[in-house]
């Protein structure tokens, strides 16, 4: 994917990394990362890189929750426990927040 996106962006800077090692020594305003730190256990190494790459006063925006996931429900049928997409509005809007403390104590 990253190859193709290069080809069709060449004058972006894209780069394959990790959040338990971002790979660039710049700063940033933002960081996003959507739908992807369930993925990882150590949230604590993730929160320090962000903390590494984000200026001063700069915010970290991130998703945990997967909407296809939290609009399916399980059922029963023929005896055997199936996941039905859709049973749920896909499309209800719903605000969650949370405060988040870094690993140096700082929110």
């Amino acid at each position: 994917m990253i190859k193709i996106a290069n080809k069709d962006n060449p004058k972006l800077d894209l780069r394959v990394g990790s959040g338990l090692a971002i790979p660039f020594k710049e700063t940033f305003d933002i960081v996003f990362a959507s739908l992807a730190l369930h993925y990882l256990r150590d949230w604590n190494k993730v929160f320090s890189e962000v903390s590494r790459v984000l200026k001063r006063g700069g915010i970290f925006i991130f998703s945990t929750g997967n909407p296809v996931i939290d609009t399916s429900k399980s059922i029963k049928y023929k005896g055997n426990k199936i996941k039905v997409l859709g049973l749920k509005n896909y499309f209800y809007d719903e605000m969650h927040s949370a405060n988040w403390k870094m690993p140096n104590g700082k929110m």
